[in-house]
């Protein structure tokens, strides 16, 4: 199954905290898990696959830089 990651919630230092899609509001937690266990592969609004870096960061483009990089969605 596939699911667009469409707004992100950050704490007061910019780490993403939760992520917001069509159908749900997860943690980052959830999400990562998630891609990990290959339930769910998210999406960014413009269809770059979101990956996980060092089992705690979640990323939307190639590197795999320990920070987490969703591009600019919105926050919620």
């Amino acid at each position: 199954m596939k699911v667009t990651i469409t707004h992100v919630r950050k704490d007061d230092k910019g780490v993403i905290t939760h992520v917001k899609t069509k159908y749900d509001e997860l943690t980052k937690t959830q999400v990562i898990t998630n891609i990990i266990s290959e339930l769910i592969t998210y999406v960014v609004p413009s269809g770059e696959k979101v990956h996980v870096v060092d089992g705690r960061y979640i990323r939307s483009d190639g590197n795999d830089t320990k920070e987490d990089n969703l591009g600019e969605l919105p926050s919620f």
